[in-house]
């Protein structure tokens, strides 16, 4: 019995100390980010560094938006279901709709990563990283 004991007590230990951390890598690239103004409309375009065999790639994320903070959650790669075959990056627009002049605080999660990066908007729109991590301004 304390043989069965020891061996369900290591059985355990090693079952736990396999466990994967909670936070999975699902994009395996640092993304690079520009900001454009098109009809009154400010977008980020946000392409990985990782070049994939299909050029019609993109990237599957989420967006909030609270006063002068945006956060964007960089998801998942999205495999496209046919294939432009081309080398190219996986890409989004991210549509952030009509902003006011002034400055924003965006909040770029990839993969448990944090990177802050300030939105100037007025006649030209500019792009600053206060806080770095695996998101780069292109």
């Amino acid at each position: 019995m304390k043989t069965f004991i020891a061996f369900s007590l290591l059985a355990i230990g090693l079952l736990i100390s396999c466990e994967k951390d909670s936070v999975e890598k699902t994009i395996d690239s640092d993304i690079l980010i520009s900001a454009r103004l098109e009809d009154q409309k400010v977008f980020i375009d946000a392409e990985t560094e990782k070049e994939f065999p299909c050029i019609n790639y993109s990237i599957d994320y989420s967006s909030q938006k609270e006063e002068k903070t945006i956060t964007i959650n960089f998801i998942d790669i999205v495999k496209p279901g046919g294939c432009y075959t081309a080398l190219g990056p996986a890409k989004a627009n991210i549509d952030l709709d009509e902003l006011d002049q002034g400055n924003y605080t965006i909040i770029f999660k990839l993969d448990g990563v944090k990177t802050e990066v300030r939105l100037n908007v007025n006649a030209i729109l500019s792009l600053e990283i206060i806080k770095a991590g695996n998101v780069i301004i292109k």
